[in-house]
């Protein structure tokens, strides 16, 4: 017997707005995508959500400066940085078309921001690791940059 919590529940049912939609307007997406972003219970699948087929269509029907950036937010949300997104902001700054070009993201809002200063760590950890993996697998020769212990008694 599982119990479900509210924090679970509003999980799901953001979720759900995503899967259950057979079309998706594109202001309606971008309001979806601001909550899912902002949600301080949805840590992963970012770039699964743009998998969705409603989403793809969507996507599709958006201008390329919108749909751009929209994506590059999510995917900084998927496997990005803090560092990276104030890259890409300043890069819009400095850009001539005031900020819609292909290299655009999102402002984010303070719990959008928040949270993906808490991703930055997940994410830099996780190259930290791949690396130090492919590093044992040079040495080491192996392949799965796994050391096997053994004891005798």
């Amino acid at each position: 017997m599982t119990a479900t919590t509210t924090n679970d529940s509003s999980v799901n049912n953001l979720l759900d707005e995503f899967r259950s939609s057979s079309s998706l307007s594109p202001s309606l997406l971008q309001s979806l995508i601001h909550r899912l972003l902002s949600h301080p219970h949805i840590f992963n699948g970012f770039n699964e959500v743009l998998k969705l087929p409603n989403v793809i269509e969507s996507l599709n029907g958006m201008d390329a400066s919108r749909r751009s950036a929209l994506i590059r937010t999510v995917e900084l949300f998927a496997h990005g940085t803090v560092g990276r997104y104030v890259e890409l902001r300043k890069g819009e700054k400095n850009s001539t078309n005031g900020g819609g070009g292909v290299g655009g993201v999102w402002k984010l809002n303070d719990a959008q921001f928040e949270k993906l200063r808490m991703l930055t760590v997940a994410t830099v950890v996780r190259r930290h690791v791949e690396e130090s993996l492919s590093r044992s697998d040079d040495i080491g020769g192996g392949s799965s940059g796994r050391v096997i212990i053994t004891t005798s008694r």
